[in-house]
This record gives C-alpha cells, sequence and structure tokens, in this order.
C-alpha cells in the first residue's frame, strides 16, 4: 500500500501513528472505489444479480490462490478437448 511518504518520514513513525495512516489510506483507497462498485452492482441488478457494491471492489476482494501446475494443465487439457484438439502427458509422447 502506497502510503505518500519518504522513507525519512516513514522511519520517523511511531507503530500508532503508523496504523493511523494505514487506516486513512484504506479509508481513501474505499472511497475511491465505492462509485465505480455501486455502477457495477447497479447495472447487475438490471439482469437479475443480487450483488453488493462490495463485491466489485477489488481492495476488498479475497487474495487469490496461485494454480498448481496440475490445475493449469488440467484447464489447458478441458480447453484443448472443446476445441477438438488432443492433449496428453509431455512424457507419453
Amino acid at each position: 500500500m502506497y502510503l505518500g511518504i519518504t522513507s525519512e518520514e516513514f522511519w520517523r513513525l511511531t507503530p500508532r501513528q503508523f496504523l493511523l495512516l494505514a487506516d486513512v489510506k484504506r479509508q481513501e483507497i474505499h472511497r475511491q472505489e465505492y462509485g465505480p462498485a455501486m455502477i457495477c452492482a447497479m447495472m447487475s441488478a438490471l439482469v437479475g444479480d443480487r450483488r453488493s457494491p462490495t463485491d466489485f471492489m477489488p481492495s476488498l476482494a479475497e487474495p487469490r490462490k496461485e494454480q498448481t501446475w496440475q490445475e493449469k494443465q488440467e484447464i489447458l487439457g478441458a480447453m484443448m478437448s472443446a476445441l477438438g484438439g488432443k492433449h496428453g502427458n509431455a512424457e507419453s509422447g
């Protein structure tokens, strides 16, 4: 998170000051994201999707889990099958 301070200013902060600054920055990001998120929620409501504006706010999203190479291989195999191609293990030739 970018706090808008120099490294010298950062090192002079007390832990309490740092937490307060980080909280202010989180609130600022929340305010910036809420307007566009509200529009997205209203647009989704037009097609019957009942989602909250917070569902469209990247800062509130759960971090994504990195896919394993096996999961990637499985997805690629499914895509190849759907497109009519052949797929298989590289080792099997």
